[in-house]
């Protein structure tokens, strides 16, 4: 949950990006629980406490790429205001997907001028194998 919504105060849609960085941490890492050791301890306070005054995030893997990262890294912002909009993240995505897929330059600018929703202003439907290159490179390689 992001910090506000802890703190119960009152909060907008940016609470939904921060649970989708925190998503997409947890797909990125295989892993379900990244404050288990607060939520083993039974206490929810410590927990609050890691999240909203000591800003404590999972901590992300050095091999994944810089792209999503930066996405995980804006939407769990500790500030509500400073974090992308949805629309933002879409954008995002789509450069993610170009930017960790497409290594060479032309191709990614090809990719980008035809196909790419930042250049166009088109949705595009990316493919499963897609986003499995992006987030799962260390499984497909």
């Amino acid at each position: 949950m992001a910090p506000e919504s802890l703190l119960e105060q009152p909060h907008t849609e940016k609470v939904d990006v921060y649970s989708f960085g925190v998503v997409m941490w947890q797909v990125l890492h295989w892993n379900p629980d990244p404050f288990k050791k607060y939520l083993d301890m039974g206490d929810l306070n410590k927990l609050i406490e890691a999240i909203c005054q000591r800003q404590e995030r999972p901590e992300i893997d050095a091999d994944v790429h810089p792209s999503p990262r930066n996405i995980i890294e804006l939407s769990w912002h500790q500030e509500s205001r400073k974090r992308p909009s949805f629309s933002t993240i879409l954008l995002l995505l789509d450069d993610a997907l170009i930017k960790a897929v497409i290594t060479d330059t032309n191709a990614a600018e090809f990719w980008k001028r035809h196909y790419g929703r930042a250049e166009s202003g088109k949705t595009i439907e990316t493919t499963k194998r897609h986003a499995l290159l992006v987030f799962f490179p260390p499984f497909l390689a």
